[in-house]
């Protein structure tokens, strides 16, 4: 599965969470790039993933 989109990761999280996708873009933008500045989270994964 190719890796999401920016619009389609904050569509998909302001409807989940049930924000407004504007404030999504402005809350959670800077948090994200936070945390891939810091090697704690990717830009993209690969589309494997462990099973429990």
């Amino acid at each position: 599965m190719p890796c999401p989109t920016e619009e389609q990761t904050f569509d998909r999280f302001a409807e989940r969470y049930d924000i407004p996708g504007e404030q999504v873009s402005t809350d959670v933008r800077p948090v994200a790039e936070a945390l891939t500045a810091h090697d704690l989270a990717h830009a993209c994964q690969s589309a494997s993933r462990r099973r429990w």
